[in-house]
């Protein structure tokens, strides 16, 4: 489908899929608690693996050239290494809680590894789509255009919108949770810890196009190796402190942290790439923002709106409100936001739903 163009049937089968997956998810978790998770998985894959097959009007190419084979292999590695690294780093997490706690903790912990691959699904679709068309246009495009494009504004873009989906998510996993699998209350803790790790793979998502461009691979699987490893030795730090499962995810989300410096630094040491502030400081900004904005809805409003459905609901709301408001404003600062606020997409699709015949 890439080779072919067909970006818009990838992107909806991928959008589909997490659709099915998050709604079949929480189905089968009311009546089969956390192996409704599990089922929902293999199944979701085949309704996408469906919905593509259908759309592939073309057929395969016939014959097989060895040559080439082992060319694409020689080229690929570095980017499958990576790839297995930002898995590995990942799941990493899971693998220290097996080895090191009990079987019941790594259960609550499973809650936390389950939940971080169904939200990359929604930055990942984004970049099946994106890298081969920035592939396409590297030779017709201006370098600064190309890295407007295709860094500088879905940088801003991923920074300015996920605390609008995490902070709302922080508050409503504990009665979530308390009312679909209140067997695994214990993993919330760490869930919520893993929400925030989650910012920063998901803004780290659009630099892998740019780095593959600038035949950057080989140097970013070993930042992502020193990633694994500022993973793997800080969880066991957490753990001998006794920190525990809330300990791993720390370290989970601290090392995300990291990889998305290395790879930024990896970047910056580029002549032709910068990261101009005046361009991406709504970056620097959003996490504190969240940061801030969660903690304070925890010690103003909390008290008084408790932490059960409705509480949740309020303090989601006010936040998710507080954050419209922002990134209005922020359309007439950011010059990489024009066009893109929520108010501006609403007009936008007004205008092509009322356009007449």
């Amino acid at each position: 489908l890439k080779g072919h163009q067909r970006f818009l049937v990838l992107s909806r089968g991928m959008y589909l899929r997490n659709t099915v997956q998050l709604s079949l998810s929480v189905l089968l978790m009311m009546y089969m608690g956390i192996y409704g998770l599990f089922i929902a998985l293999p199944v979701t894959t085949l309704v996408g693996l469906i919905y593509l097959r259908s759309h592939c009007s073309f057929n395969p190419l016939k014959g097989f050239s060895w040559p080439t084979y082992f060319e694409l292999v020689r080229e690929g590695w570095p980017l499958t290494a990576f790839t297995f690294l930002m898995t590995l780093m990942i799941t990493s997490g899971r693998l220290i809680v097996a080895g090191w706690l009990t079987t019941e903790e790594v259960g609550y912990y499973a809650l936390s590894t389950l939940a971080l691959g169904g939200m990359l699904n929604f930055p990942g679709a984004a970049r099946e789509v994106v890298e081969p068309r920035m592939m396409q246009e590297l030779d017709s495009l201006h370098g600064e255009a190309v890295l407007d494009r295709y860094l500088y504004r879905p940088l801003v873009i991923n920074a300015c919108y996920l605390p609008l989906i995490i902070a709302p998510l922080y508050f409503m996993l504990r009665p979530l949770i308390e009312w679909l699998l209140p067997q695994y209350i214990q993993g919330i803790v760490p869930l919520q810890i893993v929400l925030f790790g989650f910012y920063f793979l998901a803004v780290f998502y659009p630099m892998r196009g740019i780095l593959v461009a600038n035949r950057l691979q080989k140097a970013a699987a070993l930042l992502a190796g020193v990633s694994v490893l500022i993973n793997v030795g800080l969880s066991l730090l957490a753990l001998k402190a006794g920190f525990g499962i809330i300990g791993v995810a720390t370290a989970n989300s601290i090392s995300y942290a990291a990889l998305l410096l290395l790879m930024a630094a990896l970047l910056q040491l580029r002549r032709d790439i910068r990261f101009p502030f005046a361009k991406v400081w709504p970056v620097v900004l959003a996490f504190p923002l969240l940061c801030t904005s969660v903690w304070a809805s925890r010690l103003w409003l909390e008290p008084w709106v408790g932490t059960g459905f409705v509480g949740a609901i309020i303090q989601s709301g006010i936040l998710f409100c507080a954050g419209l408001i922002l990134l209005i404003v922020a359309e007439y600062k950011v010059s990489l936001l024009k066009g893109l606020s929520p108010l501006s997409i609403f007009r936008t699709i007004l205008r092509k739903t009322t356009k007449p015949e």
